[in-house]
This record gives structure tokens, C-alpha cells and sequence, in this order.
């Protein structure tokens, strides 16, 4: 008797693996449709922990997380090309984190990096202007001197 009792708890555990697993990939389809493409790489390593012989789940997953690089990928390139190195960054490692493979990613990603240190070397480096408040922040106002020693009439 206890030998079916275990082999029925085995079969519910199983059971509740594979329903567990098919409502990631449920929600892992719905999320690809509307194109939230992080959420639904989440949910397909969710389905494929609990089905990690699925074929099926393992090509979505690595499908989407092309796809998802891809987009991560484009919206670096955008806020890059906007002039907003430190969002650029986060999108490119992003990208480079979901696709290892992309050599171009990479590239722009260094690129990303090497704009966001210029940007904050200047941001800390003191602009000429403020170098001329500093220097005059402790300077005395000379008072002009005037000399009314001139003979000649003022004409107006």
C-alpha cells in the first residue's frame, strides 16, 4: 500500500511540474504577442526549469532572447545616438547579456561606455566659465577712477 501511495505522489508532483511549466509557457506566448519580449524570455526559463526536456521551450527561449537583444540593441543604439550615453550602456549590456554572440553589440556597447566616461570627465571637470566666477568670487570691485581734468566743451 505504501508503494502506490508514493508512486501517486510521484505522478501529482509530475503532474503539477508539467502544469506549472505549461502556464509559463501560456504566459510566456501572451507576453511574446504584445511584445514584451524580457517577460516572455523570464516565463520561457521559467517553463524550461520545470520541463528542461522540452525542445520546444528551449528554442523559444533562445529565439526570444535573440529577439529581445535585438530590441534592447536598437533602443541603445537610439538613446546613443540622442546623446544619452548612460541609458545607451544599460540597453547594450542588456543586449550583450541575452545575445553573447554579437560581436556588434559589443562594439557599440564600448562605444556606449567610452561616451558615457567623457561625458562625466566634463561633468566634473570645472567649465572656463565657472574657473572666471571662482577667480572673481574673491576679487574686490575697483571703483573707476575719474579724472574731470579735460578743458574741452562737451557737446551733445
Amino acid at each position: 500500500m505504501k508503494s502506490w501511495t508514493k508512486a501517486i505522489a510521484v505522478l501529482l508532483a509530475a503532474a503539477t511540474m508539467s502544469c506549472v511549466g505549461a502556464t509559463a509557457a501560456r504566459e510566456a506566448k501572451d507576453a511574446e504577442q504584445l511584445g514584451q519580449w524580457d517577460v516572455a524570455v523570464q516565463k520561457y526559463a521559467k517553463a524550461l526549469e520545470e520541463n528542461p526536456d522540452n525542445a520546444k521551450y528551449k528554442l523559444s527561449l533562445v529565439r526570444l532572447k535573440l529577439r529581445a537583444s535585438q530590441a534592447h540593441f536598437d533602443r541603445g543604439k537610439l538613446h546613443r545616438s540622442a546623446g544619452n550615453p548612460e541609458l545607451a550602456v544599460v540597453e547594450l549590456q542588456q543586449a550583450v547579456l541575452l545575445d553573447p554572440t554579437n560581436d556588434y553589440a559589443k562594439v557599440e556597447l564600448r562605444k556606449a561606455q567610452e561616451d558615457f566616461a567623457r561625458l562625466q570627465a566634463e561633468r566634473g571637470e570645472e567649465t572656463r566659465f565657472e574657473k572666471m566666477k571662482r577667480k572673481a568670487r574673491g576679487a574686490r570691485a575697483v571703483t573707476p577712477l575719474l579724472e574731470p581734468s579735460s578743458d574741452k566743451p562737451i557737446n551733445l
